[in-house]
C-alpha cells in the first residue's frame, strides 16, 4: 500500500448517508483518521489468516471477497464497489486472522480506519461508535439480503435480480468471476447472458 494523502468529499458524502447526527468538526475528525492507499488489481486488500484490524471504505474500484475452501477453491462471497464500507468483522472487533480475502478486480483506492486509531478515539469521539455501529449493522444487512438471494434463487434468476439491481456490476465484472460467484460454468452464464437459460 501506499502511504496516506488526504481525505475527500466521497467518504464524507457516505458518512452522512448513514444517518449518524454529527457536528461538522466530527465527521471532518472522523473522515480525517482515515488513511488512504491505492492498490492494483490483483492486489489483496486483505488475505485469508492476515491480521487486518480496520475499517475499509473503497473509494473507487471494484473488489471481490473470498473465501478459501478446504478442497482449495475459491468461493467469491460478494463484490463490493465504491462508496461501500468492508471490514473483516473478525479481524476487526476481535484481532482475529482473517476469514477470507478481499481482492482487487479493478485498481482501487481505498480509505482504511485502524481500530487502535478508532478505539483511542471514542472517548473523546463518542459518536464514532454511533458511527461504527450504524456501518456492521448496514454491512450485516447486505450480507444477510445477499446470503438469502443466492439460497432462494436459481442462477439464472440471481442473474436477473443481479442486472435489476445492480446491472453496473455486472458490465464490470469479468465472465469468469461472475459465474464463480453464481455457481455455474462460464458457458452456462454466456447462455443465461443470451436469454438461452
Amino acid at each position: 500500500m501506499t502511504p496516506p494523502t488526504a481525505p475527500n468529499v466521497p467518504l464524507q458524502q457516505a458518512v452522512r448517508a448513514l444517518g449518524v447526527p454529527l457536528r461538522t468538526v466530527e465527521l471532518e475528525q472522523f473522515v480525517a483518521a482515515f488513511g488512504t492507499h491505492t492498490l492494483p488489481a490483483r492486489a489483496a486488500v486483505f488475505a485469508v489468516g492476515e491480521a487486518a484490524p480496520y475499517l475499509y471504505y473503497l473509494e473507487q474500484g471494484l473488489a471481490k471477497h473470498v473465501l478459501h475452501l478446504p478442497s482449495g477453491e475459491e468461493q467469491i462471497t460478494c463484490f463490493f464497489q465504491e462508496g461501500m464500507f468492508v471490514a473483516d468483522v473478525g479481524a476487526y472487533q476481535q484481532q482475529a486472522p482473517c476469514s477470507g480475502s478481499l481482492i482487487a478486480l479493478e485498481p482501487l483506492v481505498v480509505r482504511r480506519l485502524g481500530r487502535d486509531a478508532f478505539v483511542g478515539a471514542t472517548d473523546a469521539q463518542p459518536t464514532w461508535t454511533a458511527l461504527l455501529a450504524e456501518i456492521l449493522a448496514r454491512g450485516l444487512q447486505e450480507v444477510e439480503r445477499n446470503t438469502h438471494n443466492r439460497i432462494r434463487f436459481s442462477a439464472t434468476e440471481y442473474y436477473h435480480y443481479l442486472a435489476q439491481h445492480r446491472g453496473d456490476l455486472l458490465q464490470r465484472v469479468a465472465l469468469k468471476e461472475l459465474a464463480a460467484y453464481l455457481g455455474i460454468a462460464p458457458q452456462s452464464l454466456s447462455r443465461i447472458r443470451a436469454g438461452k437459460g
